[in-house]
């Protein structure tokens, strides 16, 4: 306890309930620790989990829907292979900084 020359007893008693509450709030503190690391835990196994899960899938090969029919990949560049590339007019390909303030759509 804390000792301080010349305080009343009204002091003591204040200080007294003071320093309870400290360790009361300690003890929420180390609970509170304590939980976070177990929340720590529990996300680091189910992150490990899903990269598992990942890792198994990508063995696998794509997922077999049933009822659609698959493609044949044809290679890029060969009879029959088709490709469309959209591209994007106005100041959306811009970065912020290159837009200028001037044009009505910026």
């Amino acid at each position: 306890m804390l000792e301080i020359s010349g305080t009343g007893a009204a002091t003591e008693e204040r200080i007294v309930a003071i320093e309870k509450k400290v360790r009361d709030l300690e003890a929420l503190v180390k609970g509170l620790t304590q939980e976070l690391l177990d929340l720590k835990s529990v996300a680091m196994k189910m992150s490990k989990q899903t990269e598992e899960r990942s890792r198994q899938e990508a063995k696998r090969g794509p997922p077999v829907v049933p009822g659609v029919q698959q493609q044949p990949a044809t290679p890029a560049g060969a009879p029959g292979a088709s490709s469309t590339v959209v591209m994007r007019k106005g100041p959306a390909h811009l970065m912020p900084h290159q837009r200028h303030r001037s044009h009505p759509w910026t």
